[in-house]
């Protein structure tokens, strides 16, 4: 049995249907080799050498040459300029060229902008094969309710960009999952949302938070994918992040990843 006490912080501000490109503040630094399927999705200028937009999101391989990750971080990518950095987030890509070039993305056909429903995504991309990838939980994530989870993203620890904070390694956060307010499970436009998982912080961390560029990252169980960061609160704490939950979508991941969508 797991035992986990969470503090519950209640806001009045509405929770934004934009999208955002989350990343964890106050997290810890991921330890070499932790997490080694985790990857960031950024845009480079290939025939110029020049990088135009680090850590855009984050993603998983889950299979030789298949990123999941969340479907609005692709809603706007443009192919030509997408890829993804791997295995050494604390040197330049243009240095260290471990980055794989996309290839093809699809959206999940349920992706709603307006609700962020089935916010989930998957890109092919160019030759690259991992040491081990992420695996899926194929669990109801209804039946979760006061499990404790981790996340992982791959952008920026702070609001400021540039320098240093672009090289730094994958942050993790810790959580426990909780039941969505109703402001998340009925949103801005009056839209119920599905197949999402909310978080609430435990004591010990009650600060973290998935922040800029952690969008596409995955929540975990026992090492196992249950969800991919899909909307934050933009609080100081966590109140309406939520994540998609995976197990409703892995028909369809199953049937890109055989061409069979």
């Amino acid at each position: 049995m797991f035992w986990i006490t969470f503090i519950f912080l209640v806001v009045t501000s509405k929770v934004s249907c934009e999208p955002q490109s989350l990343r964890i503040l106050y997290g810890r630094d991921a330890e070499e080799g932790e997490f080694s399927y985790v990857v960031a999705l950024f845009s480079m200028n290939s025939n110029e050498d020049r990088i135009l937009a680090p850590r855009q999101c984050t993603g998983s391989v889950i299979a030789k040459d298949w990123v999941l990750t969340a479907a609005h971080c692709l809603l706007f990518a443009k192919l030509e300029n997408l890829y993804v950095l791997h295995t050494n987030f604390t040197v330049s890509p243009l240095i260290s060229k471990q980055y794989a070039k996309a290839i093809k993305f699809f959206i999940h056909p349920g992706f709603s902008t307006y609700a962020f429903n089935n916010d989930i995504g998957l890109l092919q991309v160019d030759k690259l094969e991992m040491n081990s990838y992420g695996q899926l939980l194929a669990v109801d994530h209804l039946t979760m309710i006061g499990l404790p989870v981790t996340y992982v993203g791959a952008g920026s620890t702070r609001e400021t960009k540039g320098g240093d904070d672009a090289l730094r390694p994958l942050q993790v956060g810790e959580a426990g999952i909780t039941t969505c307010p109703s402001e998340v499970v009925e949103n801005y436009y009056r839209v119920r949302q599905k197949y999402i998982i909310c978080l609430a912080a435990t004591t010990d961390n009650i600060f973290q938070i998935p922040f800029y560029g952690d969008s596409g990252g995955p929540l975990l169980f026992e090492d196992r994918i249950v969800g991919v960061c899909s909307i934050g609160s933009g609080k100081s704490f966590l109140n309406g992040d939520s994540y998609a939950a995976v197990s409703p979508h892995l028909t369809w991941i199953y049937n890109v990843l055989h061409n069979k969508y």
